[in-house]
């Protein structure tokens, strides 16, 4: 038996040697790409998720950021101050 070259064929193949058919769970996404798959495609795709990734943190602190405004705007209005002025940094 040949010793497996990829890491998705050594899980899947100590999957089916346990008796239990599936992907290893401590298999990393990346890693589960097809064997045709090129360095290029590859880099491209993580590419893809980075930008992905750095969106979505963006979208978090916006929403976190209004969050944290609306509640300083609340705090003024109920300690009878005027609110913060509308400073951007």
């Amino acid at each position: 038996m040949e010793a497996p070259t990829h890491a998705t064929s050594a899980a899947l193949l100590s999957d089916v040697s346990f008796g239990t058919a599936g992907i290893h769970p401590l298999v990393h996404p990346l890693d589960m790409a097809t064997d045709d798959e090129t360095t290029d495609q590859r880099q491209a795709r993580l590419e893809f998720m980075l930008e992905e990734f750095r969106a979505a943190q963006q979208r978090r602190r916006v929403k976190e950021g209004i969050a944290l405004w609306n509640r300083t705007v609340a705090q003024a209005v109920l300690s009878e101050k005027p609110p913060a002025p509308g400073k951007l940094n």
